[in-house]
């Protein structure tokens, strides 16, 4: 989560400056890294969600039939 958060901190500082320098297809490039972060993101806690079920699931005594 804090590398996250750095990189999401990047993703802010870093192409305001460039912005501030003037080029014109800066908001192109950083609409693509934030897409790019914010899947990142997702799939990893859906892979994390999904892990955490799997767990929760076989540590549950089956039921006797």
């Amino acid at each position: 989560m804090v590398a996250a958060f750095v990189g999401a901190l990047l993703l802010c500082i870093v192409p305001s400056a460039v912005l501030r320098v003037g080029d014109p297809e800066a908001w192109g490039r950083i609409a693509g890294l934030v897409g790019l972060l914010i899947a990142v993101i997702a799939g990893w806690w859906h892979i994390r969600s999904i892990k955490i079920a799997n767990i929760e699931t076989s540590a549950q005594p089956s039921s006797p039939n």
